[in-house]
């Protein structure tokens, strides 16, 4: 079935011809309205089906209504009238209107919009609706002309608009502002529906934001090594990163097992930075929840990096300093092994002396506090939703220790030297496919 939603203007001739050479199912004449200010003008619905000859040409003849010149029934068609046919959003509410009625009533219909009579601004709020939509195909006539007035009687056509680069436009802004909100799952839902020919600079953009818009949601997910690969193709734009990526691989290897490197907080800075993301889309509770683990990581961290390193999830008492010995073997009880939580793997470090430890300890009625708050939201131990002050207060607060206890350990790359995710893929991308086809 194919439905046409058509313009009508004080000129019948483009929208008789238009519905001839359409053949449509069902018509939806978008129409001006009655005015009655600042004198009455007639609207353009009186020319769709008036009795008599309501529709005038050029030289002032009169012609019987439109639809008994497309020789319509009144079972076909209906009108919708425009009060300001001169205001843009009141024609493209009217066609958008129109498009939902025809969804509902004619599920299966090919929808065709056609801007070939009506005002300029009628026109023009039936095309942006169209091209909102998205569903319908839109049209104009078309045909030899001899004049700038119109089209000569005769040659009329209708003439297809090519839509796709406009659609194709669109989107792309839509990828542009999805992936400066970091909403990455939101980018690689929009590139599904986006077909391309192979070798065009369309084609070209689609698959530079699929692959570092899955990078970034790797990484978004804490899954470095994969992230790593979407991202090595690009690396040479993103060199800053895959230098971040890399750190963040290598010294989460330590709490694996392996071998102490030189100390650094990389994967400490990440789940700040992390949570910060989540906090600019309002998910204070999931940002907390980063914070706490960033807080938690730093004190595990930089027991690691001792020698010998402590573990916090088995803390070997009998290679503990003497003088401290004793409290922690009296805290291992007689369990097969030490793990010890959070605060108290900062008093472990206070204990041996060090400058984190040393800085956490003067902080310590700020941070129990915090974790108070922490310990009763909803994704800890309680059902109190986190509020946003609260969230950025822990944040602030965990920063600051970072960046204090980094400085006391003379950290060369600390924190103030991490990347956020970039809100835009860098000039340089693009650049180098014009430079390959120069």
């Amino acid at each position: 079935m194919k439905v046409l939603v058509i313009t009508v203007g004080g000129s019948f001739e483009p929208v008789v011809s238009a519905v001839r050479l359409h053949k449509p199912d069902y018509v939806f004449f978008l129409c001006s309205n009655d005015r009655k200010s600042p004198a009455h003008t007639p609207g353009s619905y009186h020319t769709v089906d008036e009795e008599g000859s309501p529709c005038i040409d050029r030289k002032g003849c009169k012609h019987p209504s439109i639809i008994v010149q497309a020789k319509l029934k009144r079972s076909q068609y209906e009108k919708v009238l425009v009060d300001k046919m001169d205001n843009l959003e009141d024609c493209y509410n009217a066609s958008n209107v129109t498009f939902k009625k025809i969804r509902e009533r004619f599920p299966e219909a090919q929808i065709c919009a056609d801007y070939s009579g009506g005002t300029k601004t009628m026109s023009a709020g039936l095309v942006v609706a169209a091209l909102d939509d998205e569903s319908p195909n839109l049209f104009f006539m078309g045909g030899e002309r001899s004049d700038l007035i119109g089209v000569t009687d005769g040659s009329q056509r209708v003439v297809r608009c090519d839509r796709r680069p406009f659609d194709w436009l669109r989107r792309q802004r839509v990828l542009e502002t999805l992936f400066a909100k970091h909403d990455y799952n939101g980018c690689l839902s929009l590139l599904e529906g986006i077909d391309t020919v192979s070798g065009t600079d369309e084609d070209y953009i689609v698959q530079v934001y699929l692959s570092v818009a899955k990078a970034f949601l790797a990484w978004d997910r804490f899954d470095h090594s994969k992230a790593y690969g979407h991202l090595k193709p690009y690396a040479r734009w993103f060199g800053s990163e895959q230098g971040f990526l890399a750190r963040i691989i290598k010294t989460n290897a330590v709490l694996g097992g392996e071998n102490a490197i030189k100390p650094g907080f990389s994967p400490v800075h990440d789940l700040l930075l992390n949570a910060e993301r989540r906090m600019r889309q309002g998910n204070y509770d999931d940002a907390v929840g980063r914070i706490y683990r960033a807080l938690e990581l730093f004190a595990q961290l930089n027991l690691a990096f001792r020698n010998p390193s402590v573990l916090t999830d088995n803390v070997h008492v009998e290679q503990l300093p003497e003088g401290i010995r004793e409290k922690y073997v009296a805290l291992k009880g007689r369990q097969d092994k030490l793990q010890i939580p959070l605060t108290r793997a900062y008093e472990l470090l206070c204990d041996l002396n060090h400058p984190v430890g040393l800085v956490a300890m003067e902080r310590k009625p700020e941070m129990l506090q915090l974790l108070r708050i922490r310990n009763e939201s909803i994704l800890a131990h309680g059902f109190t939703p986190i509020e946003e002050q609260n969230a950025v207060e822990f944040l602030n607060f965990v920063k600051r220790l970072v960046k204090d206890g980094e400085q006391a350990m003379k950290i060369n790359i600390g924190l103030d030297q991490a990347l956020q995710f970039p809100s835009a893929i860098p000039d340089g991308v693009w650049s180098q496919k014009r430079e390959k086809e120069e």
